[in-house]
Parts: C-alpha cells; sequence; structure tokens
C-alpha cells in the first residue's frame, strides 16, 4: 500500500473500540515474550483498532492479487493507527522526550486467501502481550466474510542512547501510555 500522493486511498479511515484478546500466542510463548503460564485471563482486554483500507492496483502482483510485501506496510500503518486511536501521534511523539521510536524486532504473516484489486480490507489490530521492553500486536485482515491474513509484530519502546553503538536503548512502555490501551 503505497504512499504516493495518486495512489493513496481516500478510503482510508478509522474506528476504535475495545475487546477481549485471544489465548497467548505459542510463537510468544516459545520466544519468552510471555510465559507460558499466563494466559489472555492474567492479562486485561486491551483496545482493538480497525484501520479500513482499499485495494489500488499498486498495491498488486500481475495477477491483481496483493504483493505479499505490501501486508507489512498495512501491519505498519495499522499499528501506527491502533496508536492514534489512543492519543498517541507518532509524527509528534517520536523525537520528543528522548523517544527514537517503536522498532521491529521480530514480524510475521500467514496468509489466508489473496486480497484482490478492488478489495475493501479491515485490518483489526491490537496489543496481545506485554512482557518487559517488548510488546505483541496482533493483526487480523478481512475483505467482508472473507479471512485474508495473520499478523504479528514484536516491539520494543526505544529511547535514545548516544553511549550506545546502535544510538537506541530498549526499556518498557511507560505506564501512562500502556493504560491507554487497557481503558
Amino acid at each position: 500500500m503505497t504512499d504516493c500522493a495518486p495512489c493513496r486511498p481516500a478510503s482510508e479511515t478509522n474506528a476504535g473500540g475495545t475487546s477481549e484478546p485471544g489465548e497467548a500466542n505459542p510463537d510468544a510463548v516459545a520466544a519468552g515474550a510471555v510465559s507460558g503460564d499466563e494466559t489472555a485471563r492474567d492479562r486485561p482486554a486491551t483496545r482493538r483498532n480497525t484501520y479500513v483500507r482499499h485495494v489500488r492496483f499498486a498495491d498488486c502482483d500481475p495477477a491483481r492479487i496483493v504483493f505479499y510485501p505490501r501486508f507489512f506496510e498495512l501491519f505498519d500503518r495499522a499499528t501506527e493507527e491502533l496508536f492514534h486511536s489512543v492519543g498517541f501521534y507518532w509524527d509528534k511523539e517520536f523525537g520528543a522526550n528522548g523517544l527514537n521510536g517503536l522498532p521491529l524486532v521480530d514480524a510475521s504473516a500467514r496468509f489466508l486467501s489473496p486480497a484482490w484489486f478492488g478489495d475493501t480490507l479491515e485490518i483489526e489490530s491490537w496489543i496481545d502481550e506485554w512482557k518487559g521492553k517488548v510488546f505483541v500486536v496482533e493483526h487480523r485482515v478481512r475483505a467482508g466474510e472473507r479471512e485474508i491474513a495473520e499478523g504479528r509484530e514484536v516491539r520494543v519502546w526505544a529511547m535514545d542512547a548516544p553511549d550506545r553503538p546502535s544510538g537506541i536503548r530498549a526499556v518498557p512502555m511507560p505506564d501512562e501510555i500502556r493504560a491507554r490501551f487497557e481503558q
């Protein structure tokens, strides 16, 4: 999904809401992002947000199927919209008070059905797990009743750290920001 002005969809919309997250992701348990005995019952419900995106021709391969890397762009945009839904605007916050960003440390997708040129996609996103410096964002992509894809992003809250070669340091998300998702 491209950011060029002629290709930017006029139909991009955003709607928020809250709901219960699913059970602990077995991959996250294996990766140590969440302990094996922590389940959805142990975690507070977090805000869910739905981002709507119309598929344009520029999003597709020659067969008019959405080219798979575009889903990772969708997930990134949906995560940004999730943060917007709680009043946290990346364009204003990144660079302020030493916040460098929310870099990915892992991302994955499972493709269930093709998304086609002309489809209207609904991407539902929520923070499913919190563990120290790491949080896991889950995404579900649908076109009407058809399930298209599932996505998972593992991110960290990164602060400027001039003393480190990378220039950043992962720290836990501040409680006041995390609380916005748990209301």
